[in-house]
């Protein structure tokens, strides 16, 4: 499935220093997963000793990401 990347997920990844490699990670592999309203999926993955929260949607054949921060 392909991962495409909104303009303001960009930006916020850009800002906030996460890896494309890093989001794709948390998609691919997510421990943990939650449907939010609007139809977006919140997921979280650990790396190391943080955890990286990924918002986006699937459409179609694709998943496109919302946003994406680290988690305090």
């Amino acid at each position: 499935m392909k991962i495409r990347f909104s303009r303001h997920a960009f930006e916020r990844i850009k800002k906030r220093r996460i890896s494309e490699k890093e989001v794709r990670e948390a998609v691919m592999f997510g421990q943990f997963k939650n449907f939010q309203e609007h139809s977006t999926i919140k997921c979280r993955y650990k790396n190391k000793d943080k955890s990286l929260i990924v918002v986006y949607y699937q459409d179609k054949d694709q998943y496109k990401i919302v946003t994406a921060y680290y988690e305090d």
